[in-house]
């Protein structure tokens, strides 16, 4: 293919190494990606060394990161691919869809506006699998602020975001009893957490990951198990 006849790829993401990886996919079969990376504070990013860009933008913010792709990629003749690399900016752009998908090619549910970042909250999942008669790991959200806590909470439990948007994976914690659990809530506390989810956990010998998977395929992985095993789905 002609490369002015493709549609241009943008890649939004943190300065992390998820864009970089996607950006060496793109680049070693002959795509060279625009690329906004979001680097905070930081004045410089790693993740725009790399050769296989055509041009990057350095943003504070996810809002700016988008502001700056309104502003150099608005009515193309074909609609710029993006890609994000990022649940901060997948869920800010999820939530600005109808705005945004006039102009762009952008990751959505059904072209409905916040479907994804409503299925980001591990609670909603937790919803939409008992919904669906998928069995569940037990899971309750806590609200950091008060002191409340679930009486029916079983032993250990894992502490997680609620939203991988709201927090990072380095604060997911395993704890082995309510005193360790109570004080690990006065730490999540002090990092600023305004809530949390708490999990059972599940003991297991044998996983399944279902990543871009069909619906035949997830059927087939599941045949696969012994018909004496269960199985459940943690978020």
């Amino acid at each position: 293919m002609v490369e002015k006849n493709r549609p241009d790829v943008i890649i939004i993401g943190g300065n992390h190494h998820n864009p970089l990886g996607v950006v060496r996919s793109f680049g070693v079969n002959g795509i060279r990606p625009y690329g906004i990376i979001v680097v905070g504070k930081e004045k410089n990013s790693f993740v725009a060394k790399s050769r296989y860009w055509k041009k990057t933008w350095l943003a504070s913010t996810d809002a700016e990161a988008i502001e700056i792709m309104k502003r150099n990629f608005c009515n193309r003749a074909q609609k710029p691919v993006v890609i994000t690399c990022s649940d901060s900016i997948a869920m800010e752009i999820d939530l600005r869809l109808d705005e945004l998908k006039e102009q762009f090619v952008l990751p959505a549910m059904g072209s409905c506006q916040g479907a994804i970042a409503e299925l980001m909250d591990k609670h909603k999942q937790v919803e939409f699998c008992e919904k669906n008669g998928l069995l569940m790991a037990k899971s309750w959200i806590v609200d950091l602020q008060s002191d409340d806590w679930p009486e029916d909470i079983t032993y250990p439990v894992f502490f997680k975001p609620v939203t991988s948007a709201e927090g990072v994976k380095l604060d997911i914690r395993r704890c082995e009893d309510e005193e360790a659990a109570q004080k690990y809530k006065e730490v999540l506390r002090d990092k600023g957490y305004k809530r949390f989810l708490l999990q059972e956990y599940v003991p297991f010998d044998r996983e399944l990951e279902f990543v871009g998977s069909t619906a035949d395929e997830n059927a087939f992985l599941i045949s696969e198990l012994d018909e004496n095993q269960k199985f459940c789905f943690v978020v």
